[in-house]
């Protein structure tokens, strides 16, 4: 059903069931990078910037505070830290303060931010696309603190909005945001526990089942099973049912 979903070919869908797989056990940047190299193959992309970056500490450290594994050409990079781009990038400001999927173009203007702030962010960008940086879809997911994202930033000098595009990426993405957070706050993944019913409700997920049918199964409300499962994304580090049950039949926390 997932396969259909995202509308992927054989080949594809195999391709991005490894790229889940490898993303479980990352650690280092070179098997990151590895990862970035495969996921070409399902959105074609140029460049790519990921890391870890602490909004609290960006006062004192500017650019100093993003810990990357891959970044943007370096000639940008060096310009951007040098003009403190940051600063007026609204695309930048975005990630810290909503979590998830954005695609670049709906974001280099505001909609009710000052038009001065906004015309300094479409200039920083329109510098950005000559060189080779024009469209681009971003993810942002929450890191150990509240200040704290991981970005995944890919880019292109032509990367479309297409619904095709925005399913891969939801699916895709949110594995590669915690392959950069293992490898750069190398954390060692701590042994989950779940309930008796967190886990019944995580393996009927795998098995396809939606809310519905599941508080159908187990006779009790969708609301207790969403509930469950709430816990089931918290206790997993998850920020999707996708992820959460790639997560679990990894840590044998899924039992057929």
């Amino acid at each position: 059903m997932l396969k259909q979903t995202l509308d992927l070919t054989p080949p594809e869908f195999t391709r991005m069931l490894d790229i889940i797989h490898l993303s479980l056990n990352c650690r280092t940047p070179l098997e990151f990078q590895g990862l970035l190299r495969q996921s070409k193959a399902l959105v074609p992309f140029s460049h790519a910037r990921c890391g870890v970056g602490d909004y609290s500490e960006f006062a004192a450290k500017r650019m100093g505070s993003f810990h990357m594994v891959t970044g943007f050409p370096e000639e940008w990079e060096i310009r951007y830290a040098q003009k403190d781009y940051y600063l007026n990038d609204n695309i930048a400001k975005t990630a810290f303060l909503k979590k998830g999927l954005i695609y670049w173009p709906d974001y280099i203007r505001i909609p009710g931010l000052d038009e001065e702030k906004n015309d300094r962010s479409a200039r920083v960008m329109a510098e950005a696309a000559s060189m080779g940086l024009k469209d681009g879809w971003l993810y942002s997911l929450q890191g150990r603190r509240s200040t704290e994202a991981a970005i995944i930033s890919l880019a292109g000098r032509k990367m479309e909005k297409t619904e095709r595009t925005r399913k891969i990426l939801e699916y895709l993405v949110p594995h590669l945001g915690q392959a950069v957070k293992q490898v750069i706050l190398n954390r060692p993944r701590e042994a989950v526990r779940l309930t008796p019913r967190e886990s019944e409700i995580l393996s009927w997920t795998a098995a396809g089942k939606t809310a519905w049918e599941i508080s159908r199964i187990l006779t009790i409300s969708q609301k207790t099973v969403e509930f469950h499962m709430g816990n089931v994304l918290k206790k997993l580090d998850a920020v999707n049912a996708c992820q959460a049950v790639a997560l679990g039949l990894s840590s044998g926390l899924i039992k057929y």
